[in-house]
């Protein structure tokens, strides 16, 4: 994974403690946008923690340009702000979950985890504020029976694989419905479409403790 941080010893420091995670290896750490595409093009990681404020562009500006170089990366959004313009940023952007920063250690591996595994992390507090947001989407073409199986396993924080043994289907077949998904819903994520068809009335969010 890539941690992306404006300020080197907290960044440095995170990293040292994610490292201690038997399934985690940060592979390289950055301090502006500039850095992490730079590293993103050398080490194509799997997860990218991504910092909001960094020196040179916005968190969901780097995220744009991170994804544009590689699809294929997960970005999670390490914020200090909740506000719904910030959240909503981001969540265009193409981000895959959201870890404030005053979460605990646990709470930032977990997201990695989930993000490494195709899965997202969207803190409760956080969906309420976006959920408002997907309200004001427009109507929407109606999701299959299936479609709606996948995004609610998707919204209760599911991986790929995950979904695909609980639904008796391949990862392949999976994946497909979610791209199908995220084309009808015009989402950018996978995030992004549970916050859009929840607003829409087209499935409920599983409560949370």
């Amino acid at each position: 994974m890539l941690l992306v941080d404006d300020h080197q010893m907290v960044a440095r420091s995170l990293a040292a403690v994610i490292d201690d995670d038997p399934g985690l290896t940060v592979a390289g750490v950055a301090t502006t946008a500039a850095e992490a595409v730079a590293q993103v093009r050398r080490l194509h990681p799997q997860v990218v923690v991504m910092d909001y404020h960094l020196p040179d562009a916005s968190g969901a500006e780097a995220t744009r340009q991170v994804l544009d170089l590689d699809p294929d990366a997960n970005v999670v959004m390490l914020t200090a702000r909740s506000d719904e313009a910030v959240l909503r940023e981001a969540l265009q952007a193409g981000c895959c979950g959201f870890v404030a920063k005053d979460a605990t250690l646990e709470e930032l591996t977990r997201a990695v985890h989930a993000a490494a595994e195709g899965g997202g992390t969207f803190p409760p507090a956080l969906m309420t504020k976006l959920t408002r947001w997907g309200h004001q989407n427009p109507d929407h073409p109606p999701l299959t029976e299936r479609e709606g199986e996948v995004l609610r396993l998707v919204a209760a924080g599911a991986a790929t694989g995950a979904i695909a043994l609980q639904l008796g289907l391949s990862q392949h077949t999976v994946r497909n419905h979610v791209r199908n998904v995220l084309t009808k819903l015009g989402a950018h994520s996978k995030l992004e479409a549970v916050v859009i068809a929840s607003g829409s009335g087209l499935i409920d969010l599983p409560r949370r403790p």
